[in-house]
C-alpha cells in the first residue's frame, strides 16, 4: 500500500505592505491561514473554508505560489485577494494579525516562523510577489 500525504493549503494575503498572519495556539508561531483539506472537498473550496473560518475574510484564488512536501504532509501555498479588509474573530479562537516587512524580518530572525512559511516570508520582504 502506497504511503498517504495530508494536503496541507496556505494563502498569503497582502495588503500594500502587509500580510495577514494567524497564530492558531497562541504561541510566539505566527504563520500564513490555512490548513488541511477534508476528503471529498476541491482545493478551492478547502482553502476558501479555511480562510473564512480563521480570518472571517472572503478570498479570492489568484496563483499558486509554490508547493512542497516535509514529513507526511504536502504543503500549497497559494496567492489570494481578500474581498474585504475586515477580518472577523475566528471561530476557531485564532488571533490574527497583519504584518509588516520589519515585522515579518524580526519572526525570521527569531526563528518564528513555520517552515511552510520561509520561503514565501522572504519573497514577501523582497518584494517577490506580484
Amino acid at each position: 500500500m502506497k504511503d498517504l500525504f495530508r494536503v496541507s493549503l496556505r494563502a498569503a494575503i497582502i495588503k500594500g505592505d502587509k500580510i495577514l498572519l494567524v497564530n492558531e495556539r497562541n504561541e510566539k508561531m505566527w504563520e500564513t491561514p490555512g490548513g488541511g483539506i477534508n476528503h471529498g472537498e476541491t482545493i478551492e473550496d478547502g482553502l476558501k473554508r479555511e480562510i473564512l473560518e480563521e480570518t472571517g475574510l472572503d478570498i479570492e484564488i489568484k496563483k499558486i505560489l509554490y508547493a512542497f512536501n516535509r514529513g507526511d504532509f504536502i504543503h500549497v501555498i497559494f496567492m489570494v485577494d481578500s474581498k474585504d479588509e475586515s477580518q472577523e474573530p475566528s471561530e476557531e479562537g485564532t488571533l490574527v494579525k497583519w504584518f509588516t516587512k520589519d515585522e515579518i524580518n524580526s519572526l525570521l530572525d527569531k526563528n518564528e516562523a513555520d517552515d511552510h512559511d520561509i520561503k514565501l516570508f522572504k519573497m514577501f520582504v523582497n518584494e517577490e510577489l506580484k
